[in-house]
């Protein structure tokens, strides 16, 4: 046989064996980039439907939600059980507009919400990032790297959820609480609580209530800031302290300043809250925690728990006689 024809048999063989092989099968998409559903980011346009389109792709595939940097505007509630994750050095915003809106975390497990900034416009019933609802428990939700400020209820609040972590999150100027760990009554007929929830590295500032509320929940609460939180503007002003703790806690390291200041009252009728209270009953530690507020009859930096070469209380904690 000669060359040419050996050639000839060699190339017909590879062609064959090419067409045989099955074309391979496309890639799915690593995330679901929120302006490739069409969102503008320009902060005028609404991008609640594309944001909606986002989560629906993304839930299909199990991908996560990229939120590239630019300014989302969004009206109504998002339900999500997949990680939505932003650009926190070039600020990725999420404006959210109108009552009743907010993003809500749902039934599933280690879904994570990291590098964004969401912004509310102080509507009825805006919660700015809500773990669980009525009926749906969020487990092992992972939030870092998050700033949540002025939304018309408070700005993060972990509803029904367990083993959830909070991390380098700022939370201010909401109409509620800067961060509440706690069901409302009737949620479920199981309760509907929040259990083994850490909080790790939070600066709470201006919230209208308090800074940081604890109900049913049995948490760790290392290294939070609450600084000018539950001031008291009228008659119809909450009020709120530094750190309210209605359970079994730990706090380690926290620092408290200037919250619960009456603003309207003559100073012999004010009624002041403060930094750090705890109701009767709860037990757990107290360990590294300072708080400086102006409370009742001595205005001023004093002291209502001071740090004794790590102080620990165990027990039933008791009230100072100025505390409601």
């Amino acid at each position: 046989m000669s060359k040419k024809v050996i050639v000839s048999v060699l190339f017909a063989m590879l062609a064959a064996a090419l067409a045989g092989r099955a074309a391979p099968a496309p890639q799915r998409p690593a995330v679901a980039d929120l302006r490739s559903f069409g969102a503008t980011g320009d902060g005028r346009a609404d991008d609640s439907a594309a944001f909606r389109a986002a989560i629906a792709q993304a839930e299909k595939a199990s991908v996560p939600i990229y939120v590239p940097a630019g300014r989302y505007l969004l009206r109504g509630r998002f339900l999500l059980h997949v990680p939505v994750y932003g650009d926190w050095s070039r600020s990725s915003i999420l404006l959210l507009r109108g009552p009743d809106s907010g993003l809500i975390v749902g039934e599933s497990e280690q879904v994570y919400i990291r590098d964004l900034a969401v912004e509310g416009d102080g509507s009825k019933n805006q919660v700015g990032i809500m773990v669980g609802d009525k009926g749906r428990q969020a487990d092992f939700c992972y939030m870092q790297r998050l700033e949540v400020r002025r939304c018309g209820s408070h700005g993060i609040w972990l509803r029904k959820g367990n083993c959830c972590t909070i991390r380098d999150v700022r939370s201010f100027g909401n109409y509620g609480c800067g961060l509440l760990l706690d069901a409302i009554p009737g949620d479920d007929p199981n309760g509907g609580y929040c259990t083994n929830s850490h909080q790790i590295h939070a600066y709470l500032v201006g919230n209208s209530m308090s800074g940081l509320k604890i109900g049913h929940s049995g948490s760790n609460v290392i290294d939070v800031t609450a600084e000018g939180n539950g001031a008291m503007y009228d008659e119809k002003s909450p009020g709120g302290w530094g750190l309210e703790i209605d359970s079994a806690q730990r706090l380690i390291t926290c620092y408290t300043e200037g919250n619960g200041t009456d603003l309207f009252r003559p100073e012999g009728a004010k009624r002041h809250k403060g930094g750090i209270w705890c109701k009767p009953g709860c037990y757990g530690a107290i360990i590294n925690c300072w708080s400086w507020e102006g409370v009742g009859r001595n205005p001023g930096r004093t002291p209502l728990i001071e740090n004794h070469n790590n102080l620990a209380i165990w027990g039933q904690t008791q009230r100072a006689p100025w505390q409601p």
